[in-house]
């Protein structure tokens, strides 16, 4: 299970978040247990590689430095689609 390897990366963080979301008794006590067996161990993140999944040079490679974004973001001029009497619709008169 996934939970105990983040549990080792992240610690109390993650314990405080999902224990708080858990209604089920019984997915909660198989989580704690999850949790006992797999302490946090502030070490392991530190040895851990990182690596950008978004960043890419323009041959595909990660990137090392300066890169282009692996994905294609549209680029709209927000301003220009607004209407112009927009200022007017927003204003709230408060008596």
């Amino acid at each position: 299970m996934c939970i105990g390897t983040l549990h080792q990366h992240l610690g109390p963080v993650l314990k405080a978040l999902v224990m708080s979301a858990i209604q089920d008794i019984s997915v909660r006590s198989h989580v704690e247990k999850k949790f006992d067996t797999n302490p946090h161990d502030p070490s392991v993140l530190a040895n851990t590689q990182r690596r950008c999944l978004v960043l890419k040079n323009d041959d595909g490679n990660e990137a090392g430095g300066v890169a282009t974004m692996g994905i294609i973001i549209p680029k709209t001029d927000l301003m220009a689609e607004l209407p112009s009497d927009i200022l007017k619709s927003m204003v709230c008169n408060i008596v």
